[in-house]
């Protein structure tokens, strides 16, 4: 079993809204063989439900209560990401999703706060909506930029599958111009050792868009959600 640890894990981009790696994720290579078509987002579809407030995804539960906090370093600067799930829901297209909010903030000065929009499809999968977001200077918010919800051009994405696999690759997001992300399974059973403690039951995704260069890695463990994203680490759960 490979291992890593916050030490060997690829640097972090300069936008705090989209984190970006210039190298690929660690994990395992998917090889020169055939390469997967991508996973069919018409499973987001608001057509396609119902869709369940119950998130329950094995590698991205949303559970109402639940909050973890992600910390790490982007050059000289100190990064949080800390996500709370209020009991809160929004409506998208007919769709009822459940709100997780995410403050982003650098050297403890807020730097951002977006609502973020899942619902679980009836095969399990965990559906982005779309995401609003507050970006600020000091206390003022100075921009929206980033926000998007499905309707129109825009369409919901894939944030997990049911059952991700190596070399799985989904649309994460898909609003033209705006939120084009994508993520491909680059790793499984990774043993990963961080200070809050240790995880073996791990999937490993690199993360892209069109819209800026880099890739930004991240690490799921089961039963948890998100422990590693680019350079920053879970901090508490």
């Amino acid at each position: 079993m490979r291992s890593v640890t916050s030490t060997m894990l690829c640097a972090l981009g300069t936008s705090v809204l989209a984190w970006g790696c210039a190298a690929s994720t660690n994990g395992s290579d998917t090889g020169g063989g055939d390469v997967p078509p991508p996973l069919d987002p018409s499973v987001c579809a608001p057509a396609n439900g119902p869709f369940s407030l119950v998130i329950d995804n094995p590698f991205h539960p949303v559970v109402v209560g639940a909050s973890w906090v992600l910390e790490g370093k982007d050059g000289t600067n100190t990064v949080r990401l800390a996500w709370t799930v209020p009991d809160a829901t929004e409506a998208v297209e007919g769709v009822a999703t459940r709100v997780v909010e995410e403050r982003q903030s650098v050297n403890g000065a807020l730097s951002a706060v977006l609502r973020h929009f899942f619902a679980m499809a009836p095969d399990g999968t965990v559906c982005t909506f779309g995401r609003d977001v507050d970006v600020y200077t000091g206390d003022t918010v100075t921009s929206h930029e980033g926000t998007w919800r499905a309707g129109g051009p825009n369409h919901p994405g894939i944030r997990m599958p049911p059952s991700p696999g190596l070399g799985d690759t989904w649309a994460v997001e898909d609003a033209p111009e705006v939120a084009q992300l994508h993520a491909t399974v680059t790793g499984e059973g990774i043993a990963v050792t961080l200070p809050v403690g240790s995880f073996t039951d791990t999937l490993v995704t690199s993360e892209w868009t069109p819209l800026k260069a880099g890739r930004t890695a991240r690490i799921y463990a089961r039963g948890v959600g998100p422990i590693v994203q680019g350079t920053l680490q879970l901090l508490a759960k």
